[in-house]
């Protein structure tokens, strides 16, 4: 079912849902102290911190996952491709036919810089002209995003910890092919599939997707709060210096300047994405004018960007400024902990609806939009832009702040429901039963002057006459005995003693046969 079938919810529906979620999370907490003031408060449930992200340098083959520092200022394509040669020892090979179709070169003009940062981010930030690569028998082969996207292998994975810990193979199929982005299961050759043999997945499709696959995996073994499965370590600088204050004062200055200022101000790595600006029409040199002192840096980038329909993304360790349509594409995947807020697929439901109505992010496209998965009741993988994420954080710690402060409340047990029940039974045993059951059965739970607001009563009517035949092996005999039928009100858990001490004083607990005793009228206890 797509999700835009799945996630529509009103107000009053959503109210139905996050207040039973807070209300009863909070009732769990306080289970024991309340239904035993002996029995010691379950331990808190802690939410971890760390790991924030699964680095992509330990997915990556180790020759690119090195750090270095070079300046590759007014580079040339192929001058990229022979550094990164030589820095890693493997050959690197251009696929020319893939190059043709974009309309590129060996000599096309390539600027980069690394300052010890890793070597595939070089290779990766080649995406700004629509260029991608693969390693294939220790050959590193630059070609277009198409070719590399439709280039599928299969490989396996064994996941015995995760079904041993829990998780359910059907679940982890749906999570896969809806959180990782890429094409799944749509009866083409650049379709990926998943398919089970025993604990092992074995997964079809490109190298980009089997990494993410493999930080998927590694984030569900081992999460915290929120725990990126792809994302370099320095984009949590990134977002740091987001929230960190800058102060601009530019008066009809070129973009690129207003730009190169801003990333000398604030030390970090900011760069026009120059495709998507000639796309969306945006001159290098359109004049910026803006005056603001001591706001945050994310502040200042969105008045600065968005008369001309520009914002920021985060790739490869890079603050891009690009079209807001490339961004709404730049989705990542995370897994967040959320034991404290879930403990069954009925609030886990509760959950991903509320979070679904209460952020502004896309969920209903499945093409273009995000998506989020259970993928166990304390575990829930997202996937989104980065604005969406923060919303979804955000959402997340203002629920657990109101479940500090709400008041536990004591779950509904079915057991302490009112019922009244017939039981039918001889007349002398009757009239006994009538003064010995509110001694026998939790005696504080009946109607009487010292508990007038118990709920247990007892009343009886006429029963009529059984007839009760006595088998003395050669002779019989039978006779009419008089019945009474008791109707019993009480609480449902009381009921279960109450039939067990009536079977008792008719039968005995004894191994004795027993005669004549006509007893439940037919064998069972009709309630109402």
């Amino acid at each position: 079912m797509e999700m835009k079938h799945c996630w529509k919810t009103s107000g009053r529906r959503l109210s139905t849902l996050i207040l039973p979620l807070i209300a009863g999370v909070a009732a769990a907490v306080s289970a024991h102290s309340q239904d035993d003031n002996t029995a010691e408060k379950p331990p808190a449930i802690v939410i971890a911190d760390e790991p924030i992200t699964v680095d992509p340098a330990t997915l990556m083959p180790e020759q690119l996952s090195v750090n270095a520092t070079v300046d590759l200022t007014d580079s040339s394509l192929a001058e990229i491709a022979e550094w990164v040669r030589t820095t890693t020892g493997l050959p690197v090979m251009f696929d020319k036919a893939a190059l043709d179709s974009q309309g590129i070169v060996p000599g096309e003009p390539v600027s980069d810089e690394l300052n010890n940062e890793p070597v595939y981010f070089v290779l990766n930030r080649l995406r700004v002209l629509g260029l991608a690569w693969f390693v294939d028998d220790n050959i590193i082969m630059i070609t277009s995003e198409r070719a590399a996207e439709s280039r599928l292998s299969t490989m396996s994975y064994s996941v015995a910890d995760l079904l041993d810990s829990g998780f359910e193979p059907q679940t982890l199929s749906l999570v896969i092919e809806q959180t990782l982005g890429g094409n799944w299961d749509e009866g083409n050759s650049t379709s990926g599939t998943v398919e089970w043999l025993g604990d092992v997945l074995f997964v079809r499709h490109n190298d980009e997707i089997h990494r993410r696959l493999r930080g998927l995996l590694s984030a569900l073994k081992q999460h915290g709060r929120r725990t990126f499965i792809f994302d370099p370590p320095v984009h949590e600088l990134l977002r740091q210096r987001l929230n960190e204050n800058a102060s601009v004062d530019y008066s009809d200055i070129p973009l690129t300047t207003a730009v190169a200022e801003l990333a000398q101000q604030t030390g970090i790595d900011i760069r026009l994405d120059l495709t998507e600006l000639r796309n969306a029409r945006i001159r290098e040199r359109e004049p910026i004018s803006l005056k603001l002192a001591d706001r945050q840096l994310s502040t200042v980038l969105h008045v600065m960007l968005s008369p001309l329909k520009l914002t920021w993304a985060m790739r490869d360790g890079v603050l891009w400024i690009t079209s807001e349509k490339k961004a709404e594409g730049e989705m990542l995947t995370a897994v967040y902990d959320v034991r404290d807020l879930c403990r069954d697929d009925s609030e886990s439901f509760a959950l991903r609806s509320a979070l679904v109505s209460q952020t502004s992010a896309n969920w209903s496209d499945r093409t273009s939009g995000g998506d989020l998965k259970a993928a166990s009741h304390g575990a829930l993988v997202i996937r989104q832009t980065m604005k969406s994420h923060g919303e979804v954080l955000n959402l997340l710690e203002s629920y657990r702040a109101a479940l500090k402060v709400s008041r536990p409340r004591k779950k509904a047990d079915p057991d302490d429901e009112i019922d009244t029940r017939y039981y039918r039974v001889q007349t002398p045993v009757a009239e006994s039963l009538a003064t010995l059951l509110p001694e026998l059965v939790a005696a504080e739970t009946w109607k009487s002057d010292a508990h007038p607001d118990a709920p247990g009563t007892i009343r009886s009517i006429n029963g009529g006459q059984s007839l009760i035949t006595d088998d003395l092996g050669e002779t019989s005999s039978s006779q009419l005995v008089e019945q009474t039928v008791l109707l019993i009100t009480q609480q449902k858990r009381h009921h279960r003693t109450i039939e067990d001490v009536i079977r008792r004083v008719e039968n005995g607990d004894g191994s004795l046969e027993t005669h004549g005793m006509g007893g439940m009228g037919g064998g069972g206890f009709g309630g109402f």
